[in-house]
């Protein structure tokens, strides 16, 4: 699976596009398959370091908390999402 990642703050070459495992959904968990993503207006200041005494982040760190897609694997006990069938 690929994702942008940030590896440091204020590195130089902060987003970095790499391959990394697919994620399995732990119990109480759904994984989304993506299909649309953005970059909000205060993830740069995040990966600068300006804001970390509030948003600490922990690196490797993969911005995109503001996404659209699908439930592609639920975990046990997940009864409110629904996979979705194709």
């Amino acid at each position: 699976m690929t994702a942008i990642q940030i590896k440091q703050y204020r590195g130089e070459e902060q987003l970095e596009m790499v391959e990394v495992p697919k994620p399995r959904a732990a119990a109480g968990e759904v994984v989304v398959r993506v299909v649309a993503t953005s970059f909000n207006p205060v993830d740069p200041n995040r990966a600068s370091g300006k804001m970390c005494q509030v948003f600490h982040l922990q690196f490797p760190f993969t911005p995109g908390g503001d996404f659209s897609g699908v439930v592609d694997s639920a975990g046990a006990g997940v009864t409110t999402f629904a996979l979705e069938t194709t």
